[in-house]
């Protein structure tokens, strides 16, 4: 397993994360598609299921122009997801399995401050990948739910958001999360993050929630403080900086993500 290893490969430098990632995609025999808009790329890897319904699975591949590497924010997701299409290559899903690296997710966080008024979302949403796959290339018809992956590589359970900023995980979804990881012992909590990928989810009026890695005992302490910002969790002050390097990354945090997601995609029937 060369989940650290990958995330290192992709993070270790700004220029060329697109390329890189394509390229781990061909070493490893993955089949993938490009598609290209006016403002990024995203990247699908596709797997055909019994059931002509599909579950996506988002982590975007921009990184944030504060950071050099984006470890955390976002290469572990997708180095998570790069080891679930590879598990996923020999066998066959209850659903289709849609793999998506999303572009410029970081636009994003124009919408932290100020009012989100319609003219001024609709500027900023339109740039953005998952918005973009969403409108223009998915069949909306038959997505079951988003899975949508932020910051999985350092903690030690299972981040469950029931909001991304304004935006409320489906029930369902948040459910079936639940149930995931007690069926499985995962130690996972319940929290609230800022704005993500699910925004685009939200606009297009489709289903998801944002799951991630987190350290339990910061997150427990975040959830009591009351928008307390000195209690933010240590993994979501250093995002967004050069604090968010390879060598903050856990390999068990990397490994916990991906045998979670694959007892998720084994269960898509308690769905």
């Amino acid at each position: 397993m060369d989940i650290k290893k990958n995330v290192e490969i992709i993070a270790r430098k700004r220029d060329g994360r697109l390329e890189r990632i394509i390229d781990i995609l061909d070493k490893k025999g993955i089949n993938h598609s490009v598609f290209t808009y006016d403002r990024g790329k995203n990247i699908e890897i596709s797997f055909k299921g019994e059931i002509d319904k599909d579950i996506i699975f988002f982590a975007h591949h921009d990184i944030s122009s504060h950071t050099d590497e984006g470890a955390n924010d976002n290469t572990s997701s997708v180095a998570a997801l790069i080891e679930l299409a590879e598990s996923l290559a020999p066998r066959k899903p209850l659903y289709n399995i849609k793999i998506v690296f999303t572009d410029n997710e970081e636009a994003l966080g124009g919408l932290l401050n100020g009012s989100e008024n319609l003219d001024r979302l609709t500027k900023i949403i339109s740039a953005v990948g998952s918005f973009n796959y969403l409108k223009n290339v998915s069949d909306r018809s038959k997505i079951v739910t988003i899975f949508n992956l932020e910051l999985c590589g350092i903690g030690d359970s299972i981040m469950i958001a029931e909001y991304s900023g304004r935006v409320k995980s489906a029930d369902r979804s948040v459910i079936f999360i639940e149930n995931i990881a007690k069926l499985y012992n995962y130690k996972y909590i319940k929290t609230s993050v800022t704005n993500s990928d699910m925004l685009s989810a939200h606009v297009m009026g489709i289903p998801g929630i944002l799951i991630g890695i987190i350290p339990f005992s910061e997150a427990q302490y975040y959830n009591r403080s009351e928008e307390n910002i000195k209690d933010i969790p240590s993994v979501w002050k250093n995002i967004h900086s050069n604090r968010d390097n390879i060598t903050a990354i856990q390999e068990r945090s990397l490994v916990m993500m991906y045998k979670f997601l694959d007892r998720v995609v084994d269960n898509l029937d308690k769905l």
